[in-house]
């Protein structure tokens, strides 16, 4: 089978509110939805498993413009080790 597209990018950032303003408010991408630690403690554990980070302590948030999905995690502190490779470390992550 061909591959047809790709479902998002994710980045780590290390300041959330800031990467938001930035590509909501001047690049016009729109927020789809945000999940902190503090208020969904349940989802979090599940990317810990799946990026294989004990004790993740993160925030992550999904933007979308033209078809193009954009994954901010913002996880404290960024780079704790944890994933192979690691996906806590500032920059592209997958």
């Amino acid at each position: 089978m061909p591959i047809v597209g790709v479902s998002h990018f994710g980045l780590c950032i290390s300041d959330l509110d800031r990467s938001l303003q930035f590509y909501c408010d001047i690049l016009g991408f729109r927020l789809l939805g945000r999940v902190d630690a503090d208020q969904d403690r349940e989802a979090v554990e599940v990317v810990g498993r799946l990026l294989e980070i004990d004790d993740l302590d993160m925030t992550l948030a999904f933007i979308e413009r033209d078809g193009v999905r954009i994954e901010f995690l913002r996880f404290f502190p960024p780079a704790s080790g944890g994933g192979k490779p690691p996906m806590n470390r500032i920059g592209f992550t997958h």
